[in-house]
């Protein structure tokens, strides 16, 4: 099959065109040769095609991989712990079939994606699936998490979720975050009182700031001479 150099508009309204194609394994690849300065992005059509056509006829080395590909391999060569890898493969798995550059984000080779792809991401999951600011935010953690072990693993070579910004005050947004709750001492101790012989449980929340998974890994020995040390979580 011959691929087609890709037409994109860029913001200033000019015409540029892209040299995306797809290898004989089906993997996303642009072509970004030396003679353009390392840049898959071309102003004239033949150009891209010219960069197409020599790309496509060079073999990527077998550690080249889609991001649908590498996420099973990522959960399996760099384990977290259960609860910290099934969040990462729901949030990643979330926008696998959103399309950058028309093309799912499942399907592009790690290796081709860039920061112009991240903000493409960002306005995707914000206007058509409809999360809010900081729901995206965690899927480009996420994301990022991956491909920063993707780096060590040598099948790309840059990480182009990282530092991407996401303001609670994006007006792309239509989902906002929730409003916190905040209430006083007083009226947690009126909660705490409710909870009989729990009451000290949810004092140690409300008035040592613990966190829920702090408080279930405490022991009596972190009770010391009236000073309480948090040692771990559970």
């Amino acid at each position: 099959m011959t691929w087609r150099p890709h037409k994109r508009q860029l913001a200033n309204g000019k015409t540029v065109w892209v040299a995306r194609f797809k290898d004989e394994r089906g993997r996303v690849r642009i072509a970004q040769p030396a003679w353009n300065g390392g840049s898959g992005t071309f102003e004239l059509k033949r150009d891209a095609q010219r960069a197409i056509d020599e790309a496509a006829r060079q073999r990527l080395p077998e550690r080249a991989s889609t991001v649908g590909r590498y996420v099973d391999l990522w959960l399996q060569a760099h384990p977290r712990s259960e609860r910290t890898d099934r969040t990462n493969a729901g949030r990643i798995r979330n926008v696998m079939d959103v399309e950058l550059e028309g093309l799912p984000l499942a399907e592009w080779d790690m290796r081709e994606l860039r920061r112009r792809h991240a903000a493409e991401l960002v306005a995707k999951m914000l206007t058509d699936q409809g999360r809010s600011p900081g729901g995206a935010r965690n899927i480009l953690r996420s994301l990022s998490a991956m491909t920063e072990d993707a780096i060590t693993d040598e099948v790309c070579e840059l990480n182009p979720w990282l530092r991407v910004k996401v303001r609670d005050d994006d007006r792309r947004a239509t989902k906002r975050a929730r409003a916190l709750r905040v209430w006083s001492f007083d009226e947690m101790h009126a909660f705490a009182a409710e909870a009989g012989r729990y009451e000290p449980m949810i004092r140690t929340l409300s008035d040592c700031g613990l966190r829920i998974s702090e408080l279930f890994a405490l022991q009596r020995t972190n009770l010391d001479d009236g000073m309480l040390r948090i040692r771990g979580t559970a």
